[in-house]
């Protein structure tokens, strides 16, 4: 088990007791010492606050969550944790794999390149359930990592699982949208805000083939909010990826950070770009399942011939 090193965990909750306690325990359950849990609550009137308190290692506020709702009340959680790394839990989800924490941080720890790794996570009904396994095609044709990561989330949007990556506490924090110089729609969207400033920052992440948590259906889950307001900032996040390829085919693209820092993305000669364009064909091609496997490998050669495969 990695040695002095701390791992928050974060979750935000507003009026989701009865699933509340299933998902604070799954987190004690994990194997691994040097845990923080921090939870920010906007102000529940369900019975969270009673459960809340039967739990003395649980570090948490109840409040109004502010302007923006889910984005506001985790700001005011990143402020608040002092762990190394961090890993978000939703409220009505949960951990299966009792040393994901452990063995998650060990590998970060060995690997100083990777600023992030993540499992997949498997369906829950609302009384309890197991269901099917959410990208399950991922045993078989794992999502690729390194260099290859970014021109798969070029060609797809490709995301983690929102409840299961386990992130180094100084990347996540550099790459949360930021309220002043963020689209609307990152901060509507900050998982997937976070994801764009997260790739186009040259972070490594690393998917790891296990299923580590649960991602519990239920009856109140917004589908209202999903369907008019959730919804559009994700199209309008695959828009910003398809302004960032734009950029990149013309020479270069650059994301303003949280810290208003302003990183270029790549600067490619014709060369590099031409194999981008490759690249992200190919990632289209192979999550369409229409690639074959000497394609593949015509490829994956191309690429490493041109010394794009893991550097950029």
């Amino acid at each position: 088990m990695p040695k002095n090193k701390k791992l928050s965990v974060l979750t935000i909750s507003l009026n989701h007791a009865k699933f509340l306690k299933s998902t604070i325990d799954s987190v004690y359950s994990q194997q691994f010492d040097n845990l923080e849990y921090v939870l920010i609550d906007g102000g529940s009137t369900d019975g969270t606050i009673e459960i809340l308190e039967g739990y003395s290692d649980v570090d948490w506020i109840s409040e109004p969550d502010g302007d923006y709702g889910f984005y506001s009340a985790f700001v005011k959680g990143l402020n608040r944790i002092s762990g190394d790394y961090v890993i978000q839990c939703c409220v009505s989800d949960g951990f299966l794999d009792k040393n994901w924490f452990r063995d998650g941080v060990e590998f970060l720890e060995n690997d100083p390149e990777c600023s992030l790794v993540w499992g997949l996570e498997q369906q829950l009904s609302e009384d309890g359930y197991l269901g099917a396994v959410a990208h399950s095609e991922y045993f078989d044709v794992p999502p690729p990592d390194g260099q290859t990561a970014f021109f798969s989330w070029l060609a797809t949007g490709i995301t983690f699982p929102e409840s299961n990556y386990i992130v180094r506490a100084d990347v996540l924090k550099k790459c949360w949208p930021n309220l002043k110089s963020s689209p609307e729609h990152h901060k509507i969207q900050p998982h997937l805000g976070f994801i764009f400033n997260f790739h186009c920052a040259n972070y490594k992440s690393k998917y790891i083939p296990r299923v580590v948590s649960w991602a519990r259906a239920h009856e109140n889950q917004r589908f209202e909010r999903l369907k008019s307001i959730e919804y559009p900032a994700a199209l309008k996040y695959l828009k910003d990826i398809k302004r960032v390829r734009r950029g990149l085919f013309f020479g270069k693209s650059t994301v303003t950070l949280v810290d208003n820092s302003e990183v270029t993305v790549l600067v490619l000669n014709f060369t590099k770009r031409v194999v981008l364009l490759f690249g992200v064909l190919y990632q289209k091609m192979r999550y369409s399942k229409i690639i074959i496997k000497p394609i593949s490998s015509m490829f994956i050669a191309l690429f490493k011939r041109l010394k794009m495969y893991d550097n950029r």
